[in-house]
């Protein structure tokens, strides 16, 4: 268990240090495009999509593997599938981050597309590495 939530938290980490730098290059960044506001619409609606699904598939996967973590801290199939599910779950909230920065390339202004961040964000923290208890 040590090890897969040691590894957990170095991916996390990178996850999440990516999110910060998306949020960077989109501030600092100097864009001439003209946005079109149904892209923003469509983007937005793809994330909320996304979100749900994030929760969907994390509780899916879970499924039982908590409880036998609890028991059994060094169970690999159990290991696996949290191991799965965090690494799925911070991919997610990373694409989110990752639609704000396309957003801000395509022409939004940085507070249009700050909440992909923020969202991204909150979410990697939600879902942060934790020792089952």
């Amino acid at each position: 268990m040590e090890t897969t939530l040691k590894t957990l938290r170095i991916v996390w980490t990178a996850l999440t240090a990516a999110i910060l730098i998306y949020a960077y290059l989109s501030f600092h960044a100097r864009v001439k495009a003209i946005p079109t506001p149904a892209t923003l619409k469509g983007i937005g609606l793809l994330a909320i999509s996304e979100i749900l699904l994030l929760f969907f598939f994390r509780a899916r996967m879970l499924r039982g593997a908590i409880d036998v973590l609890r028991t059994a801290p060094e169970d690999v199939p159990a290991l696996a599938r949290w191991r799965q599910a965090s690494i799925v779950s911070w991919g997610l909230s990373l694409a989110i981050a990752l639609y704000g920065l396309v957003l801000r390339y395509l022409g939004f202004e940085f507070r249009q597309v700050l909440p992909f961040f923020v969202t991204g964000l909150f979410l990697m923290f939600l879902f942060a590495p934790r020792r089952p208890s």
